[in-house]
């Protein structure tokens, strides 16, 4: 359970947010452009330890896409989200900048699942020391956050993530290693639905508009997917209170449904891999 000041302004919640970016480079054949890619996500904590936390489906299904006609990945970073905070809307810094952290991606220990059908949907990544004190702007999610009801009613859902249609290229590799990025991740109002006794790990939502001013060309949240999704509500004493409650994975277009992975079934294989030490 967290605290806020205003439940209006998500600056709170940037502060667990953590983009995953890098250039897609396409093989000569096709005559594209470089891509620049941009993964929603969040720091998790569990035991103490920190991971970064987002969708298993970019890994399992999106990147084997690109791969597989012959793209390439290049400079993989961490983009910390919180400086220059606006409330509605954050502009991610560039390379460069003390935020923007290299990763080691190919070489780091993971463990993401995909399962279309059971809706499992989620990939973690161990976030050693070296990154830990590179991040001392950001604040895990952790026990305090997760730990909660999942039949329980919140007066509000959140979902926090970065639209594709705000993600842009802006200086091309090679000519420039660290090119510039705008960027933003924005906070989208869900209203929840009930699933059934076979999906109650998973939470679906409806999103009602997600046309938002200062947003021009937003038409979807695609790219929101590894973003958290949190419940919100009130104390006892009229403090407002948020909790981290899924991960987003899916989105229907058509009738505007988004489902989410619940984090508690994501805690649980965590544990059961810090015990066994595979993870």
């Amino acid at each position: 359970m967290l605290g806020m000041e205003d439940k209006e302004h998500i600056e709170h919640y940037a502060k667990h947010f953590l983009a995953l970016t890098c250039y897609a480079q396409p093989p000569e054949n096709l005559g594209s452009n470089w891509v620049f890619l941009s993964f929603s996500g969040f720091i998790l904590s569990v035991r103490g330890e920190w991971y970064f936390a987002t969708a298993g489906h970019i890994f399992e299904k999106d990147m084997p896409k690109w791969l597989a006609v012959g793209y390439a990945f290049h400079d993989w970073q961490l983009k910390d989200m919180t400086p220059s905070f606006d409330p509605r809307i954050q502009d991610i810094d560039g390379p460069g900048i003390i935020h923007t952290i290299p990763f080691a991606l190919e070489s780091q220990p993971k463990w993401h699942v995909y399962n279309e059908i059971s809706g499992t949907d989620f990939a973690v990544f161990p976030l050693r020391s070296y990154y830990r004190n590179l991040l001392k702007g950001l604040i895990p999610l952790d026990e305090t956050a997760w730990q909660v009801d999942p039949s329980a009613n919140f007066e509000k859902y959140l979902l926090l993530g970065i639209p594709s249609d705000t993600v842009k290229l802006l200086e091309v590799p090679p000519t420039s290693q660290i090119g510039a990025v705008s960027s933003y991740y924005v906070s989208i109002e869900v209203e929840p639905l009930t699933s059934n006794e076979t999906e109650v790990h998973l939470l679906r939502g409806h999103i009602p508009d997600i046309a938002m001013s200062g947003l021009p060309g937003f038409e979807h949240i695609h790219g929101m997917s590894g973003g958290p999704i949190f419940g919100l509500r009130q104390n006892p004493a009229g403090e407002s209170r948020y909790w981290l409650l899924a991960i987003q994975s899916t989105w229907n277009p058509g009738e505007q449904i988004i489902t989410g992975y619940r984090i508690q079934p994501i805690v649980r294989v965590i544990n059961g891999l810090i015990e066994s030490q595979a993870l």
